[in-house]
């Protein structure tokens, strides 16, 4: 690859700026190379895409972990960064990518959704140019898959020395043979042993009826209580402590309401629930504590000690209102 001989991260083309508004929120992106001078990109070396959104203060703008890239460009995961800066009376985040491209060509990099709370804005395509100064094998083994990059290694290697035959004895037939009795035998103990475990399986099954799924409720107030009662806030690990918060509500409220909730995003989730009869959910209480665990997550922010304990009673009061009449429980929050 061909040395840089100019300061990383000087802006070179702008291929794509937009900017998107919803609940005032602007969104700007663009594509740096490394020269100045440079007006098309080019194998192997990296490509930056820079995307600042500017939003009210209060939550955190999300770019997805993984985007939706053309097959000839990949993202170095290990080098994006993520910075937070305040503004007047609003607040921005900053991301830096860095893409590789491994073949020459026009490509489109397709909008995908940044999330900032409720709200889900899509960027606009970015159209970029690739020019490559590799050799014809060089570019074989930049745009092939491993076993193929070897292959192509190997023809420009030395050519083999002469060999030289040693003749020694063959015994592969009886080790051949051996191993297919010790096969065959395997194969039947192995047969006979499934058939008794299934037919053992079957007759416990018929003599006793499994237990009944334990109530949703319950199951959440004790995490919640294993949680409180950790050691994650009097280690200040607030990130572990809102994560496992996080993932109690979402397992809480899919088995209460009976959809799968682990894996949607907070807009997601909260568009799911207004669809769905759920007497005594405060949705307010809900995203104010799911968004803040992903603050804490995702942009690193440190949470009070006070907001620790306000956002793990706020989880206890939503699960006692929301469960159901026949299931109903009286735990005090403490």
């Amino acid at each position: 690859m061909k040395q840089l001989i100019q300061p990383l991260f000087a802006l070179c083309l702008f291929l794509g700026a937009f900017s998107a508004n919803a609940q005032d929120l602007k969104i700007t992106a663009k594509l740096q190379t490394n020269l100045p001078s440079q007006t098309v990109f080019v194998v192997g070396e990296p490509i930056r895409l820079s995307i600042e959104i500017d939003h009210p203060p209060g939550a955190v703008a999300l770019v997805p972990e993984v985007l939706p890239l053309p097959s000839a460009i990949a993202e170095r995961t290990e080098e994006r960064k993520h910075v937070r800066t305040a503004l007047d009376n609003r607040e921005r985040d900053s991301y830096v990518i860095q893409l590789l491209a491994f073949e020459a060509g026009t490509f489109t990099i397709p909008s995908f959704e940044i999330s900032f709370s409720s709200t889900v804005a899509k960027t606009r395509p970015l159209e970029l140019e690739v020019n490559s100064d590799l050799t014809e094998q060089e570019q074989i083994i930049a745009s092939s898959t491993l076993a193929q990059a070897i292959a192509e290694l190997e023809k420009m290697a030395a050519p083999n020395p002469n060999t030289l035959d040693i003749l020694i004895d063959d015994y592969t037939p009886l080790y051949i043979l051996g191993g297919l009795i010790l096969l065959t035998v395997l194969f039947f103990l192995t047969r006979w042993f499934i058939q008794k475990y299934k037919t053992r399986k079957k007759e416990e099954e018929l003599a006793a009826p499994p237990p009944p799924p334990r109530p949703a409720h319950l199951v959440a107030l004790e995490r919640l209580e294993d949680l409180r009662t950790s050691e994650f806030l009097a280690q200040r690990n607030f990130k572990a402590y809102f994560v496992e918060l996080s993932e109690i509500m979402r397992s809480y409220l899919g088995q209460r309401y009976d959809f799968d909730s682990v894996e949607l995003t907070v807009f997601e989730l909260l568009r799911v629930l207004r669809d769905l009869r759920t007497p005594g959910l405060d949705l307010g209480h809900l995203e104010k504590i799911l968004n803040e665990a992903d603050f804490v997550k995702f942009a690193k922010y440190t949470p009070t000690d006070v907001e620790a304990h306000t956002a793990i009673n706020s989880a206890f009061e939503l699960v006692e209102r929301t469960a159901k009449k026949e299931e109903a429980v009286d735990v005090s929050i403490q």
